[in-house]
């Protein structure tokens, strides 16, 4: 969430990382999906409201940035 503010990705965040609101959806390239930590069931229930998920869609507020995911890929939907 913070690395998509900074970066002026769009995304809304209106909750602050609260898992409430889905404003940071976004869509992780394929390639980079499974090196992120799984998601909490909260996440889980947000997406499931969402239309237009998509198979690697996830909350960039619960996205925890690290060094192996230096060069991470997402698109807003």
């Amino acid at each position: 969430m913070d690395a998509a503010k900074i970066h002026e990705l769009g995304l809304a965040c209106e909750c602050g990382g609260a898992v409430i609101c889905a404003t940071c959806h976004v869509v992780v390239s394929p390639e980079w999906f499974d090196k992120l930590e799984p998601p909490i069931e909260a996440e889980l229930d947000m997406l499931d409201a969402l239309e237009g998920r998509e198979a690697t869609s996830r909350l960039g507020c619960q996205l925890v940035m690290t060094e192996e995911l230096d060069g991470l890929e997402v698109k807003v939907p």
